[in-house]
């Protein structure tokens, strides 16, 4: 019985306590939106526009960049950008960088969006020449693209697998329970109850812990399902204890 208990602590401390946190975890940086424009004597020509988007919905950090075509909306405020934030005309490639945080200036749908979110103080704006070209410039975003991508779903992965083996280990655990708890004898089942109930509570606090300093998923089903898990128990051996055990203990003669 205490090898089984061991087992479980040892599976379930492990993936909760090295529950994987990506980089971009740790500070929630600013989402990045940027435009790319190609400048002359005679104007701006829209290139292509790269945007974070979100790359694990159960975390809210991790994102990746995405290359679009520049939308037709955002020509005029862009323009309207350059016109009032630059002294000069800048010649050749042009970069226009947005850095926002998603909750103050809204989602980027349409002109009102971009409007707004060039005018919010919260807004960061950078407007620079990209000197090493086009080209460079957008291989360079593909390959960040590709890279946080990857990255995003490698802790997607190991999310599903730590996810997968908590919920096993602790519903294995519960099913052990409610067969074990049948055949003792009333004190040997209130063993057994304590042995669990402390079991379910260290897991429940080291997943809480988890919890705290990261947005691991698996830290959040080992904290829930614990606790789930420690009412089954609670109540199978109360309802057994209830009952009467199969077991009778010996009498005093």
């Amino acid at each position: 019985m205490l090898g089984r208990y061991l087992l479980l602590v040892l599976g379930v401390v492990t993936l909760v306590s090295l529950a994987p946190v990506p980089a971009s975890a740790s500070s929630c940086r600013p989402l990045e939106d940027r435009y790319v424009l190609a400048c002359g004597e005679a104007g701006c020509a829209p290139r292509f526009r790269a945007r974070d988007v979100p790359s694990h919905r159960f975390r809210p950090c991790p994102r990746h960049v995405v290359l679009e075509e520049f939308p037709s909306w955002a020509v005029a405020p862009i323009e309207e950008a350059l016109l009032t934030q630059t002294e000069r005309p800048l010649l050749g490639t042009v970069e226009v960088v947005l850095q926002y945080r998603p909750l103050l200036v809204g989602l980027p749908a349409a002109d009102p969006w971009l409007r707004r979110a060039l005018q919010a103080r919260e807004t960061r704006l950078t407007i620079r020449r990209a000197v090493e070209g086009e080209a460079a410039l957008r291989a360079a975003l593909e390959q960040r693209s590709a890279d946080e991508l990857w990255a995003a779903r490698k802790v997607w992965g190991l999310d599903v697998l730590g996810v997968s083996v908590v919920t096993f280990t602790l519903l294995w655990s519960c099913a052990w329970f409610i067969r074990r708890v049948a055949g003792l004898t009333r004190r040997a089942q209130l063993r057994l109850l304590l042995g669990a109930l402390a079991v379910d509570t260290l897991i429940f606090v080291l997943g809480g812990l988890a919890g705290a300093t990261s947005s691991a998923p698996v830290a959040l089903v080992a904290t829930l399902l614990s606790m789930l898990v420690a009412l089954v128990e609670s109540v199978t051996c109360a309802v057994t204890l209830y009952r009467g055990p199969r077991i009778h203990e010996p009498s005093a003669v």
